[in-house]
């Protein structure tokens, strides 16, 4: 994807498709966790793999308008079946340094959007968007939506929430070390 022009049509309606199939699979899995045989998420990791993979595509989306919203709402509803679903599996420390690095990875993710960058996958984290000079010349207007007050909100709320929740999970996962 071109992160200086923002996706046609055809484009866009294929991402959401895929990133919509890819929630539905991995929801999907996630509900079966307790049945390794019958899943392809029976561990925290093999769930955070899965979710590492559709945050990268997520990121791909540039943050061009009018694609910046899907980037924002697509991301949103990351964070939220992250922190939903994480606490659903057993602790288990050999799975813990992954999550934070998923979490540092979210992270980095939302410090990108927030700031209306393009994603750098080789750095892991978010540069500014500089327009080729040929295309200012050229008279193209390239806007980036900053990310709503509406969106903020929702994002303040999930990250609330899911402090609270990633604190039983630490405390969870302290206990079954000891």
């Amino acid at each position: 994807m071109n992160v200086t022009t923002p996706l046609s049509k055809a484009q866009e309606r294929k991402a959401v498709q895929y990133v919509e199939d890819t929630f539905m699979d991995i929801r999907s899995a996630y509900k079966k966790r307790s049945e390794p045989s019958m899943t392809k998420l029976p561990t925290p990791s093999s769930y955070l793999h899965a979710m590492q993979s559709l945050l990268a595509f997520i990121l791909r989306i540039p943050p061009v308008d009018p694609s910046t919203p899907l980037r924002t709402i697509f991301l949103l509803r990351l964070t939220g079946d992250v922190m939903n679903s994480v606490t659903g599996y057993p602790p288990d420390m050999a799975d813990f340094r992954q999550l934070l690095d998923f979490m540092d990875d979210l992270d980095q993710a939302w410090v990108a959007v927030l700031r209306s960058q393009i994603w750098d996958p080789d750095k892991g984290e978010g540069i500014d968007l500089i327009v080729p000079a040929d295309l200012m010349q050229s008279g193209t207007t390239i806007q980036s939506a900053p990310v709503s007050q509406t969106e903020r909100t929702k994002l303040r709320s999930l990250l609330l929430t899911g402090s609270r929740t990633a604190g039983g999970v630490h405390s969870r996962w302290r206990r079954r070390r000891v």
